[in-house]
């Protein structure tokens, strides 16, 4: 998408209905903050009495699943965090012995990680915690509200990641 397309696309917003915000309360993106940071504390506290594992830890065991083997500059692309920060959580996740740190392939300057055995164990664990959790914060919907809800997501993150690239429009 074009940078014009975009910043019309950012403009055309406003018509969708939805009327200025008074209180914070009403922004969605704080709305939906909130909502993350509940689900986040409820499995931060799980994963810390169970595994002795933080929640960026778990992220990156997960990461590392996904798309494995995989550089440490894409999972920081992916969290939107910083790589000093990820590399820093991967160090201590290989000293622990749930991740593995190689050579890239193509480039050895580049790392690429994979998980042990006991990385697998743990993150099969946490991921069937979390999707036990997953299905507990969308219960009050219904199948279809489900599905919508995630392809609504879907289209508000790529759009939101789009919108990353348009300049600032403060400046």
């Amino acid at each position: 998408m074009s940078t014009a397309a975009q910043q019309e696309g950012f403009q055309e917003g406003a018509h969708n209905g939805l009327k200025d915000a008074e209180r914070i309360s009403e922004l969605l993106t704080f709305r939906l903050a909130r909502l993350v940071a509940v689900n986040d504390k409820a499995g931060a506290r799980w994963m810390n009495s169970n595994f002795n594992i933080k929640l960026n830890d778990w992220r990156i065991l997960g990461l590392v699943h996904e798309f494995g083997p995989v550089r440490v500059g894409l999972i920081a692309d992916i969290l939107m965090l910083d790589r000093g920060q990820v590399t820093r959580v991967v160090q201590g996740l290989v000293q622990r012995g749930l991740l593995e740190s190689t050579a890239g392939k193509t480039d050895a300057r580049s790392t690429e990680l994979t998980l042990t055995e006991p990385g697998k164990q743990v993150q099969q664990q946490i991921m069937k915690f979390a999707s036990d959790r997953n299905k507990q914060v969308v219960a009050p919907l219904s199948k279809e509200e489900t599905e919508q809800l995630f392809a609504i997501l879907d289209k508000l993150i790529e759009h939101n990641e789009d919108l990353l690239s348009l300049p600032d429009p403060g400046r």
